[in-house]
């Protein structure tokens, strides 16, 4: 559904250990790439507002049922570009 499609830009501070065991991740495997990603379902705003959300960090895109590589909390969460893709696909199709 096209006005579901967003283009979302966030900074956020991960907890110093997660962000050290990244670092470390980065440092043994350069061409892998990790995600960060909410643990449980939650809407847009919900996610933006600081409620309390867990996260998660994984090895690429995980499969169902993988077990995370971390569970932690974001720390000042801040949206840099917010803007909904539904008008700009209107041109488009």
């Amino acid at each position: 559904m096209a006005n579901h499609r967003w283009q979302l830009i966030v900074t956020a501070d991960y907890p110093k250990s997660i962000h050290q065991q990244y670092r470390k991740l980065r440092a043994e495997n350069p061409d892998k790439f990790y995600t960060t990603a909410n643990v449980a379902p939650a809407k847009l705003d919900d996610l933006l507002d600081g409620r309390d959300i867990g996260y998660r960090m994984d090895d690429g895109i995980p499969a169902p049922g993988t077990k995370p590589l971390a569970k932690f909390k974001l720390a000042n969460l801040h949206v840099v570009v917010k803007e909904s893709k539904s008008t700009s696909l209107c041109g488009k199709l």
